[in-house]
C-alpha cells in the first residue's frame, strides 16, 4: 500500500497543534492562581479533537482520557451536568466506539476511519430522544442548583448529539460542536469573572477547539468525498475482472 496514502498528520497541523499547546502553557503561567488539573485536561482535549478532526481510528481512545480529566475539573467547579454528560453517557459511548472505529477503518488509508451516510430518519430520531433528554437535565440541574444550569443544559444536548453522530462517523458532526464551543465559551467566561485567569487556559482551549472543529468539517466532507470516489473505482475494477473471468471461462468451454 502507498505509504503516502497511510500519512494522517500534514506538517501544519503539527504546527498548529504545538502552538496551541504553547499557548497554554502560557496561559498557566500567566493565571495568578495556577490550575494544573486545568492545564492538563486542556491540553488533552485540544490533542482528542485534533485527532477526531482527522478521522484518526485511535480517536476514541483519546477521548477517554480526555474526558476523564475534563470530569475532574468540572467536578471541582460544581458543573454537574458536565459530570453527569460525560461519566454516564459520553465515556460509555467512547468505549464502545473504541471497537467499532477500529473495526469500520478505510482500506485504502487504514489510520482513518470510513465516513458514513446517516438517513434523516436516524437525525430526527437523534434530535427527539435528546430535546427529551434536555429536559429532564434542566429539571435535575436546577434542582440541584448547577451554576448557569441553563447554558449547561445547552452544552449537555449539543455535546451528546454532536459525539453520537461523530461516533456515527457522520461527516457534519462538526457543526454541533462549534455551536458547542461558543455556548461552552460563555459558560466559561461567567466562571473566569468570579475565579479570575485561574481557567485561563480552559477558556483559550476552548478558543482552539472552535477551530479544529471548523478544519475537522472540511477534512470529514474531503475524507467523504475521496472514499466515495475509490469506492466507485473499485466497483469498475471489481466488474472489469468479472467480465475478465467470464470471458476466460467462456474461451475455456470453447477450447
Amino acid at each position: 500500500m502507498d505509504k503516502a496514502k497511510q500519512s494522517v498528520w500534514k506538517w501544519y497541523e503539527i504546527v498548529f497543534l504545538c502552538f496551541s499547546f504553547v499557548a497554554l502553557i502560557v496561559c498557566f503561567f500567566v493565571a495568578e492562581n495556577k490550575n494544573f488539573l486545568a492545564l492538563i485536561s486542556s491540553i488533552a482535549t485540544v490533542f482528542y479533537v485534533a485527532t477526531a478532526a482527522k478521522g484518526v481510528f485511535w480517536s476514541p481512545f483519546a477521548n477517554i482520557i480526555c474526558l476523564a480529566f475534563y470530569i475532574w475539573v468540572s467536578t471541582t467547579q460544581g458543573f454537574w451536568g458536565e459530570v453527569i454528560r460525560d461519566a454516564c453517557i459520553l465515556l460509555p459511548i467512547a468505549i464502545v466506539a473504541c471497537f467499532r472505529w477500529v473495526k469500520n477503518r478505510d482500506k485504502h488509508n487504514t489510520q482513518i476511519v470510513r465516513v458514513r451516510e446517516i438517513k434523516w430518519q436516524e437525525y430526527l430520531i437523534s434530535f427527539a430522544v435528546c430535546a427529551v433528554g434536555a429536559v429532564g437535565v434542566y429539571f435535575l440541574l436546577d434542582y440541584l442548583g448547577t451554576y448557569k444550569f441553563i447554558l449547561i443544559t445547552i452544552t449537555f444536548s449539543l455535546a451528546v448529539l454532536a459525539t453520537y453522530l461523530l461516533y456515527r462517523r457522520c461527516q457534519w458532526y462538526a457543526i454541533l460542536f462549534l455551536a458547542n464551543n461558543v455556548v461552552t465559551i460563555v459558560l466559561w467566561a461567567f466562571t473566569m469573572e468570579s475565579a479570575g485567569l485561574e481557567f485561563l487556559s480552559v477558556m483559550v482551549s476552548y478558543v482552539i477547539l472552535f477551530v479544529l472543529n471548523l478544519y475537522g468539517l472540511f477534512v470529514w466532507y474531503h475524507n467523504a468525498r475521496t472514499q466515495r470516489s475509490q469506492a466507485a473505482t473499485d466497483r469498475k475494477a471489481r466488474y472489469a475482472r468479472a467480465l475478465e473471468r467470464n470471458k476466460q471461462s467462456s474461451k475455456n468451454a470453447t477450447d
